[in-house]
């Protein structure tokens, strides 16, 4: 999140100071991310257009000679790359002072054909060079129609562009303290919501990228100035963490007439980099963040563990138990793509230990407004508690029963407002009425000054004594509640599983002769203690892999992790290298590594869990080269 007050200034003034007196400009810039090996494209524009359409678009990078084509990870657009130019560093802050061995800033101008059928939303391209495949940028298909931000200055808000309502604008931050205005009419109680999507900020080398925000103003004038405006609403923030990291507002207006909306960048930054799309649209219209979730349906889904926005379902102990070793799996040829099937299924049949049997998994609506309103309801285990903090101080109440030794897993989803504005808490109170345990999961933060706590989606407990509990449900301070604080939560045996299966590897270009790694984080869930097979799919001709081992660098003393089995599982990293024979062909294009898991243990080998599919290539190096 970003808050900045005066406190906020003068953190950041007294650690520019620190970092200066501590760290001499050369150890800082030594510091500094190294110039990338592979292709690497930092920036598009414009960001979209409409289905149906085509158009040239201009991507910034490095290391792009020779580029040759476009390739879309999904879906039937059509690129065909025109040429391939240096960019001058004039204007452009992340070009300055670069030296003689830094790679030079080319830009590639690329045709684009979009099909009428293309689905709305982002679609992941990359471009293919003589050295390999880049990293991957965004394009939005919209299917409103897109107008261009205007080539006459319209950084004031007398000088705002006029845009109609609906409207979708390509626009760019170009220069540094430049605010992007936009004029616009409405009537009377009409609601509007405004949102920006641009590439924000990442990891080196490819970090380059907008952090926006929007204001809407009241062009009202005064006595002494009459241009000016009153601000009705700024938002620099996501409006949820868990949906999308940009900012949306909307705005009810309670008079007819002329409005403007700017679009700035954070502490007033700007570059050739910074393009956006403006979205100003009915309040009841699809967001970019759902028109984008519907067209990751067709794309594998990563399996999500802990989140609060993992969906919650009758299906969830299905999909739990089919990542287990000695599960049959579900999905075609036994391969489950990872948790990407619809878990808002059919009840799953069920016994106390999740592995099949006569208990359905029985959901549970708390009513407010209704007879049972205050009332405590019953829950089954298995069983889903839904229900709405929907006013401050608002608590449900369930009850359950339990045998003595059961191992229950407590798993929580807000599927419409998450943390921070809804952080659901909940806890477990015995017959007396004494907490035993809640989802706030407290440790000695990494300063070891101070202790953290967070309100954690999934909490494990084993139960000492058979009985009825209770469950409590409230937001986290009590101070909060709408009809948006929304939660479902689901009581379940614990079933030892694979957890998420984690890799950083964007891309592999293999160079002929030389290893590549790829390094795999594999979380073990709820006790499971089997062995995690990993296999590649899809290797090009040529190409071999084999386990390695990886020197860990010391991360310093083990902060006190307080009941971290109770909140997080174990985890265990291992490398695998990837080495293109002598005698393997270049690919042309590339091809998709599947990289999948199978969990094993004594009650047999678990299903292939897809976790990632990697852009691979074989690269041959030119004539002239240096040898490695």
């Amino acid at each position: 999140m970003n808050v900045f007050s005066p406190w906020n200034r003068i953190a950041a003034a007294v650690t520019a100071v620190l970092l200066a007196a501590t760290f001499p400009a050369g150890r800082l810039q030594a510091q500094e991310a190294a110039p990338p090996t592979e292709p690497a494209i930092l920036s598009v524009h414009p960001l979209g257009a409409r289905a149906g359409s085509a158009l040239d678009i201009d991507v910034q990078g490095y290391l792009l000679e020779g580029a040759r084509a476009v390739w879309f990870e999904q879906g039937s657009i059509q690129g065909r790359v025109r040429d391939v130019r240096a960019v001058s560093a004039e204007g452009n802050s992340d070009s300055e002072g670069a030296g003689e061995d830094e790679p030079v800033l080319q830009g590639v101008r690329v045709k684009l054909e979009i099909p009428s059928d293309a689905l709305a939303g982002v679609h992941r391209f990359r471009l293919v060079s003589k050295l390999g495949v880049s990293n991957a940028l965004m394009f939005r298909v919209n299917s409103d129609a897109v107008l261009d931000e205007t080539s006459q200055p319209h950084q004031t808000p007398s000088m705002a562009q006029q845009v109609p309502v609906p409207a979708v604008v390509n626009g760019r931050v170009a220069g540094d303290g430049e605010e992007d205005f936009y004029a616009f009419e409405v009537t009377e109680a009409q609601e509007l919501r405004f949102e920006v999507f641009c590439k924000t900020p990442g990891k080196p080398p490819d970090d380059v990228g907008l952090d926006p925000e929007l204001t809407l103003y009241e062009p009202t004038g005064s006595w002494f100035d009459q241009e000016r405006t009153t601000r009705l609403a700024y938002n620099d923030d996501p409006s949820s963490y868990h949906v999308s990291r940009l900012p949306q507002l909307t705005y009810r207006f309670p008079k007819k007439g002329r409005y403007l909306v700017g679009v700035g960048a954070f502490l007033g930054g700007g570059s050739p980099h910074f393009s956006y799309q403006l979205r100003i649209a009915d309040s009841s219209a699809p967001t970019f963040a759902e028109l984008d979730r519907s067209g990751y349906d067709r794309l594998p889904v990563p399996w999500k563990e802990r989140a609060f926005r993992r969906p919650i379902g009758s299906g969830r102990l299905d999909l739990v138990r089919s990542r287990s070793a000695g599960s049959d799996g579900i999905g075609a040829n036994g391969r489950l793509t990872n948790g990407a099937a619809s878990s808002r299924g059919e009840p799953v049949q069920s016994d106390a230990n999740g592995r099949g049997g006569q208990a359905s998994v029985i959901l549970v609506k708390e009513q407010e407004n209704g007879e049972r309103k205050g009332k405590t309801l019953s829950i089954s285990v298995p069983g889903i508690a839904e229900g709405t903090i929907d006013r401050p101080g608002d608590v449900d109440r369930y009850a359950f029963k339990v045998e003595r030794g059961q191992q229950v897993a407590f798993e929580v989803e807000t599927p419409q407002v998450g943390p921070p504005q809804f952080n659901p808490r909940f806890g477990i109170l015995d017959e007396e009425g004494r907490e035993l345990f809640s989802n706030v999961y407290k440790r000695l933060g990494r300063q070891l000054t101070f202790y953290l706590k967070t309100v954690e989606p999934k909490t494990l407990y084993t139960f000492e004594r058979s009985g009825e509990y209770s469950l409590v449900v409230s937001d986290l301070t009590r101070r909060f509640g709408n009809a948006g604080f929304r939660y479902r939560l689901l009581l379940r045996p614990q079933i030892p599983h694979v957890g998420e299966v984690r890799t950083d590897t964007d891309r592999l270009n293999l160079v002929v002769g030389q290893a590549s790694k790829i390094a795999v984080t594999t979380d073990q869930e709820e006790g499971f203690s089997g062995d995690i097979a990993l296999v590649l799919e899809g290797l090009p001709e040529g190409v071999e892999f084999f386990p390695g081992t990886e020197v860990k660098a010391y991360q310093g003393p083990v902060p006190e992790d307080g009941l971290r089995p109770r909140f997080a599982p174990t985890s265990e990293s291992v490398v695998i290298v990837l080495l293109a024979g002598a005698d393997a062909p270049a690919t042309p294009l590339p091809v998709k590594l599947r990289l999948l898991a199978r969990p094993i243990s004594d009650d047999g080998l678990g299903p292939g869990l897809l976790i990632k599919e990697i852009p691979t290539m074989v690269v041959r190096p030119s004539r002239g080269a240096k040898e490695s």
